[in-house]
């Protein structure tokens, strides 16, 4: 059965430190997350390796958009049977429009949406922390969640993360 625990450290050193232990160790590779209200910039926190394909969710948005801003109009068109004077029944100058406002809708509506999957929000787990590091957290203190860590392996990851200078450690039930 694998267990979570929660490390709070008052400095960005010592969770560095800590997190070098937790990665450094011969533990089974648990899940480590680190939580900051305030940002750490050029340290273990950056994420160099990471790219975030936001772009893509707004071209996605961008060209469902853009049909949703050809069709809806043309459509409209077709079907409201209009006398239009031998005129051609769609126009894109009269529809120019609404095809470049929905495609400015889809393009912000997708960007948006990338934005809230990218970075898991929002979070509606209420018991995510215990209500000590809850506090630690708000008093602008690090911690760090370790996750997935099997039984055997608790008391060394507690003696590792004590060691590093954490200040609470929990196990939520």
């Amino acid at each position: 059965m694998s267990q979570t625990i929660f490390a709070l450290f008052d400095t960005q050193a010592q969770a560095g430190l800590a997190m070098e232990k937790l990665q450094g160790g011969d533990l089974t590779s648990p899940e480590i997350t680190v939580f900051s209200t305030q940002p750490c910039a050029g340290s273990f926190l950056s994420h160099e390796g990471t790219k975030i394909s936001l772009f893509r969710y707004a071209l996605v948005g961008g060209v469902l958009g853009l049909f949703a801003g050809y069709f809806l109009p043309t459509g409209t068109a077709n079907i409201m049977d209009l006398p239009v004077g031998g005129q051609p029944i769609i126009s894109l100058w009269a529809f120019g429009v609404v095809i470049f406002e929905l495609t400015a809708l889809g393009v912000i509506t997708g960007t948006v949406l990338g934005f809230l999957v990218e970075t898991g929000l929002p979070h509606l787990s209420n018991n995510q922390y215990g209500e000590e590091a809850a506090k630690g957290l708000a008093q602008d203190k690090l911690l760090i969640r370790i996750a997935e860590c099997p039984a055997d392996e608790v008391g060394k990851i507690i003696s590792l993360v004590e060691g590093s200078g954490a200040t609470v450690v929990e196990e939520p039930l």
